[in-house]
């Protein structure tokens, strides 16, 4: 019995190892041209106290923009409850990249990299890149396409902002 007991245990321990080895992973990828600056563009994105105003995905953000900050991060997320996660920024480069890392309990579950790519286009125009890389083994749980509609309602409305001409920006 002791034994049998051994080798189930060890089965499991197998199976959780090689489960964590070979996290799935998948991408959620979107982008919209919006008619303003990059510069522009990036204060509306890092201004985190703003983004009650224009942002129906992310609500608020409390924090400093610097590497190595943990940010709390409330959402509300198109047909999902609210919610909150505490993301570590990995990247910045102002005006052209935010990247932002968060994890549900340890690295492995459910990992995300999240990250806005400004891209300067014709015209002084900006071309954003908002993806999010997903990995672990909680995703045969979560389908990341089921947050697209918040990643799109996200883009136009920092689109929307950015292109007002009563937004106050610091070039």
């Amino acid at each position: 019995m002791t034994m049998i007991l051994i080798l189930l245990g060890t089965l499991a321990i197998a199976a959780v190892a090689l489960l964590y080895c070979r996290r799935p992973k998948r991408e959620l990828v979107t982008q919209i041209d919006i008619s303003a600056s990059p510069e522009t563009v990036w204060t509306v994105l890092t201004r985190f106290e703003g983004y009650a105003d224009w942002n129906p995905f992310i609500r608020k953000i409390l924090g400093s923009l610097s590497v190595g900050e943990q940010l709390e991060v409330y959402m509300e997320p198109i047909d999902f409850k609210p919610q909150s996660f505490r993301p570590t920024i990995v990247e910045v480069v102002p005006q052209r990249r935010l990247t932002w890392l968060g994890r549900i309990l340890i690295t492995g579950l459910f990992d995300g990299c999240h990250q806005f790519e400004l891209e300067r286009i014709a015209h002084g125009h900006t071309r954003l890149h908002h993806r999010e890389d997903f990995e672990g083994v909680l995703l045969w749980a979560i389908d990341p396409e089921n947050f697209r509609p918040s990643f799109e309602a996200m883009n136009e409305g920092l689109k929307k902002q950015a292109e007002s001409s009563t937004f106050p920006v610091v070039e």
